[in-house]
Formats: C-alpha cells, structure tokens, sequence
C-alpha cells in the first residue's frame, strides 16, 4: 500500500510553549479524517527570515499561521497579501500564510476572529455609536482596529506607550474608513479618568501573559463600565480581574483564538469547521 505524505501545516513565534492552536487544528484534522499534522515552531526573532524562506521551499508545507512577534513581518516574506482595500494591503499584518503552487499568500485572520469572538460573548453588543478605547499598537492591534473600524465603531482611542506607533496605526485605520473618529494617545494608568467613559476597552499586548498588573486603573469613581476585552486567552488576567471587580462585563481572548483557527482551517483546506465549536472549546478549557 503506498504511504501518503502527510500535509504540513504549523505556527510561528516566539516564545510559542503557551500555544493552544496545535491542539485546535489537529483535532480538526482528524474529524475530517486528513493526512496532516500541525507543528509549533519557536523561532528567535533574528531566525525568522531564515526561517521563512526555508519552510516555503517543503512541498508538502501548506498552511502556517504567525503570532507575536512576527505578525507585522510576514508581510515581508509572502509573494501576495490578500485584503479587500488594494491601496492599504502592503501594511495589513499577516498571521495566516497559505502556499499553493510555489506562491504563498498572505491572510489576517484575527480581523474575523476578534469579532466573532465579541460577539460570541455579548452577542447584544453593536458597534455604531460605541466608544472603544484599543491599548497598544502593534501587529494584533492592527487587526482589532481594522475589524473596529470595517464594523463602524463611531470612536476608537489608540493608547500605546510609544506614541508614535498609536499615531501611525491612527494614520493607517484612517485609510481604511473615514467614517471612524480615531485618536491617538500615550498610554496612561489614570487613562478612564482623563479619556473615558468608554463602551469597550482591549487589550492587544502581551502584557498579562506573565503575572503583571493592569496597564490601566479600573478602579474609578463615576465612569460608566462596559465591556473589557483581553486578546490573551489566559482565563483571568489583571486586566480582566480588575475590571470584573468594578462591574464591567469581561472577554478573553479564547474565543478569537478558535474563530481566528477555524478561519486559516478554511483557507487551508476549503473546509468549514464551526460544528466542532462547542468541541474544541471543551478541550482547550481542559489544558488552561
């Protein structure tokens, strides 16, 4: 009997021993009865471009997905991005690459997935005439701002403690809708005080995944709460403990995990995934 290849499909970062995607894909993988495997890959940043360029050379190599810190860089280092505003997409952040025919391809699936996943949790919430204060300005930043923005959020804030990244990421959002009023300031703990009230805040950092304090003081007399959102899917950061704890409704970032996942599965394979939703998050509850 002949044996069959196995496709290879995989996620790129660093560090990457906190992943959970393996464990989501390969699942997948075997519902669908595929001859594939998902690797994880902990590449140091001056690796990457080594890396990449290696990887697109294995001809069984399909799919990879990217994470912190390279999200920003992909773009670099595939042949064509794929993203509806032609005049912006060189500067998307790409976190899905799929090779087909010796050409890989460029693909942002945290925009699908950040809001699928609010929406899963507070499926009232409607962006038009919200206020959303987004801390951070980096590559997952670019997609929650680009996801905001194409929803038609009437107000985004960008905090970020190099302020000249909030101001470029400011500029960049500008160019995909002017429907949008978006600030851009440096990042602050007293930040809900001098800049709220807002209706949702998210956190686009790593800050949270080590045990660290909040970024910002939820704990302020007066200010209307709302929805805090963080894109780490830990349970409960700072971040989500301190809002909790003065009444605002809370979003990890689980959710976007599996969206964003089932989104590249598509990609990669033509295959709809969402009837194992209910599955998958069992399992990867079980491993937090």
């Amino acid at each position: 009997m002949k044996s069959v290849m196995k496709k290879i499909f995989g996620v790129v970062g660093y560090p990457i021993n906190h992943t959970l995607s393996p464990a989501i894909h390969n699942y997948l993988f075997g519902q669908f009865k595929m001859e594939a495997v998902y690797l994880a890959f902990e590449v140091p940043p001056a690796q990457y471009e080594h890396f990449f360029k290696g990887m697109a050379c294995i001809n069984n190599l399909v799919g990879l997905n990217v994470t912190v810190p390279f999200k920003n860089e992909a773009a670099q280092y595939t042949d064509r991005i794929i993203f509806k505003k032609k005049d912006v997409f060189g500067a998307v952040p790409v976190n899905t690459v799929h090779f087909k025919n010796k050409i890989s391809f460029g693909f942002n699936t945290d925009i699908y997935g950040f809001y699928m996943g609010l929406l899963k949790s507070c499926p009232s919430f409607r962006p038009k005439r919200k206020i959303a204060l987004l801390i951070g300005a980096g590559g997952a930043a670019k997609g929650v701002g680009i996801s905001l923005v194409s929803a038609g959020i009437k107000c985004l804030v960008i905090a970020n403690r190099t302020y000249k990244k909030a101001v470029d990421l400011k500029s960049f959002l500008e160019k995909i809708s002017r429907l949008t009023e978006i600030k851009a300031i440096p990042l602050s703990g007293d930040i809900l005080s001098s800049q709220g009230p807002f209706d949702l805040i998210i956190n686009s950092t790593s800050h949270g995944l080590k045990k660290e304090r909040s970024l910002i003081n939820f704990n302020v007399r007066g200010i209307r709460s709302g929805i805090a959102y963080d894109l780490i899917y830990k349970p409960k950061t700072d971040f989500l403990i301190q809002a909790e704890k003065n009444g605002w409704e809370t979003v990890n970032g689980l959710d976007m995990l599996i969206f964003q996942a089932f989104k590249a599965f598509q990609i990669w394979t033509g295959k709809n995934p969402i009837k194992y939703y209910t599955d998958i998050k069992k399992i990867l509850l079980k491993m937090m």
